[in-house]
C-alpha cells in the first residue's frame, strides 16, 4: 500500500515540476523583471562613471605653486620621525597554535 502512495506522490511532484517549467518558459513577465533590473544597473553604472570622470577632471585642474618647495619655511623643516622598534616577543607564524 505504501508503494502505491509513493508512486502517486512521485507522479504528482513530477507533474507539478513540469508545470512550473512550462509556466516559466512561456511567461513573458518572468524574464521582464530581470531585464528591467539589468537596464537600471547599466544606467546607474553609466551615471557613476560620469561622476568619477568629473571628479578626476576637477582634480586634474588643480595647480600647485612650485615656489612653495623653494621657500625658506619649507626648506627649514626637519624630520622628527621616530623609528619603530621590533617588539621583544615576535612569533614567526602568528597563526600557529600556542605551545
Amino acid at each position: 500500500m505504501f508503494a502505491q502512495f509513493k508512486h502517486i506522490i512521485i507522479f504528482v511532484l513530477v507533474v507539478v515540476f513540469l508545470g512550473g517549467v512550462y509556466y516559466a518558459s512561456t511567461a513573458i513577465d518572468f524574464f521582464a523583471s530581470a531585464t528591467s533590473r539589468a537596464d537600471s544597473i547599466a544606467k546607474e553604472t553609466v551615471d557613476l562613471q560620469q561622476e568619477v570622470r568629473s571628479q578626476l577632471d576637477s582634480i586634474q585642474q588643480i595647480e600647485l605653486d612650485s615656489s612653495l618647495f623653494s621657500s625658506k619655511a619649507f626648506t627649514t623643516l626637519e624630520d622628527t620621525s621616530v623609528p619603530l622598534q621590533t617588539p621583544a616577543l615576535v612569533r614567526s607564524n602568528p597563526f600557529a597554535a600556542l605551545p
